[in-house]
């Protein structure tokens, strides 16, 4: 998932499928675990990570990777949806794909509970495909699922495809709801990214788009000096072009976020692959840690060079300041594909989003998180917003934001954007059931690319969140599609990408990259919103 609970706690129980991809395990060069496996979840308090104890938790949910984790409204527990299956074992080994299946998992003290969500039948989910490597977040009441890959991993007979389409699950309403994503990509596809839900801004919050690759047929990675945005609930794409020290287009890489000073949002952007081993790249780029700061949409980069890379692995915000890195497959050079042992004790990191460091172990005692001086410094001398908005869209997504939220601040202490669920704007449906009835499962494994999901929660819950109720809704013609329906139809006009003419993930022409420092920015030319069929 893309983050954690908040409340600080002197333990704290981190839950994965299988353990370190480097190390070895039953004779094999990365960890595997066959379906029905055990998961583990370890407990650490004040210490260093070579001292972690392990518990054996059994599963009966299937083994898989490159998965959705999303986050539950309650706080309290999460779901595991898309995923393939294993290569670590030769292929006369290889369990059979498991049908498209979407599981729940509840934590309890260091250990918890799976199993497989019901009444899906009802609902429109028996129209999507089983996909794994795709861009995942949750927020807003809403769990979002942007293309992804298929192949013999998730259940094809023989070759491969990429899905285009943005998966949505309204937790309230338990529906599912298929957009058209030909406002991020040409053809809708995209997979091989990490994606992450900021709330405050939009009307309830935007879906943000990173790295990966985009495109059925291409090899293409997008830039990151302009970033795509996706709103909930108008249903429509924007991008808008960055500033500052850009990381370069890589594929794996993982993103997290959080709340910073004065009604600011940082995204944290680590790690990474390269796909051309040729490319040129400045020496520890690719192994730095990098924070988007919004609403500036400015790129700040850590003083300190990494000497390693690492890609395939997952982060989460534990504590109050603290992103914890696991797992992941480590290299020496960009694009390199032979794996050396992990330099980390357990495959694991924890860097200080404050200070902007790596540190030797997590500190539950750690102040709260504060931004960085870096990034307070840049506000003081450049103002809040970027030298120009790439569109009128994304301008009204965060300076009507900032003035709600400045209308907020003056009958509350509250320095927090406004939270508000999305998931009104999707439907409750005559199928809705109660949560009651549900339980679930979290779904992993490591694949010979050496990938280890986590998830990362505290012993005791956070206060709930409250969240708005799911209201009705029409979503008009031409709303929904099936994944790999033949028909074309034409796509709804608020569902048009609005990009940046020179920048835009749809209008970019050749990959390419360099690190990029502050230079004036042009004013550009609006292109207005463009309209794309379905795929």
């Amino acid at each position: 998932m893309e983050r954690s609970f908040h409340e600080p706690r002197k333990d704290l129980a981190v839950y994965v499928d299988d353990w370190p991809t480097q190390r070895r395990l039953k004779r094999q060069s990365v960890g595997y675990r066959s379906p029905n496996s055990e998961s583990e979840a370890m407990l650490y308090h004040h210490r260093a990570f070579h001292s972690l104890s392990l518990n054996a938790i059994e599963s009966g949910a299937p083994t898989l990777i490159l998965q959705a984790l999303w986050e539950d409204p309650s706080g309290s527990s999460f779901y595991a949806y898309d995923g393939g299956i294993s290569y670590a074992l030769p292929f006369s080994e290889q369990p059979a794909p498991p049908a498209n299946e979407l599981w729940h998992f509840t934590p309890s003290g260091g250990s918890g509970a799976w199993s497989q969500m019901g009444e899906l039948a009802s609902s429109n989910f028996t129209t999507l495909q089983r996909c794994w490597g795709g861009y995942y977040a949750s927020g807003g009441g809403l769990g979002f699922a942007l293309g992804g890959h298929q192949d013999t991993a998730t259940g094809l007979a023989h070759g491969w495809s990429n899905p285009p389409g943005l998966v949505i699950y309204n937790f309230t309403s338990m529906e599912w709801f298929n957009l058209s994503a030909t406002g991020y990509s040409f053809d809708g596809s995209a997979q091989s990214g990490a994606a992450h839900f900021v709330p405050g801004y939009g009307d309830a919050g935007l879906l943000f788009i990173f790295a990966g690759v985009v495109g059925i047929h291409s090899d293409y990675l997008p830039r990151l000096d302009s970033v795509s945005m996706f709103d909930p609930t108008s249903r429509q794409w924007a991008s808008q072009q960055t500033s500052g020290t850009v990381p370069m287009p890589v594929t794996n890489p993982c993103v997290v976020g959080v709340q910073g000073d004065n009604n600011t949002y940082e995204i944290f952007f680590y790690g990474g692959s390269a796909s051309d081993p040729n490319q040129t790249v400045v020496p520890g780029a690719q192994g730095a840690v990098y924070v988007l700061t919004l609403p500036a949409f400015h790129w700040l980069r850590t003083a300190d060079t990494p000497v390693y890379r690492r890609n395939l692995h997952s982060c989460n915000v534990v504590g109050s300041r603290q992103m914890v890195s696991v797992g992941g497959k480590v290299s020496m050079a960009v694009g390199e594909d032979k794996a050396i042992p992990d330099p980390w004790p357990q495959g694991l990191g924890i860097f200080d989003m404050s200070a902007m460091e790596w540190k030797a172990n997590y500190d539950p005692e750690a102040k709260a998180y504060v931004s960085p001086n870096s990034v307070k410094a840049y506000y003081q001398q450049n103002g809040s917003y970027p030298t120009s908005w790439s569109n009128d869209v994304v301008q009204k997504w965060f300076t009507e934001a900032a003035a709600n939220n400045t209308a907020a601040a003056n009958s509350s202490t509250s320095s927090a954007p406004a939270t508000e669920s999305t998931a009104s704007a999707f439907p409750t449906g005559s199928h809705g059931t109660s949560k009651g009835a549900l339980a679930g499962g979290i779904v992993g494994g490591v694949a010979a690319f050496a990938l280890i999901v986590l998830f990362v929660l505290y012993l005791l819950r956070r206060r709930p969140r409250r969240a708005a109720p799911a209201q009705s809704f029409d979503p008009g013609d031409g709303y929904q599609k099936a994944e790999l329906e033949d028909k074309k139809q034409e796509v709804p006009s608020e569902l048009a990408g609005v990009n940046d003419d020179r920048r835009g993930v749809l209008t970019s022409e050749l990959p390419y990259w360099q690190e990029m420092h502050e230079m004036p920015v042009e004013k550009p030319e609006l292109p207005g919103r463009l309209s794309h069929e379905f795929r």
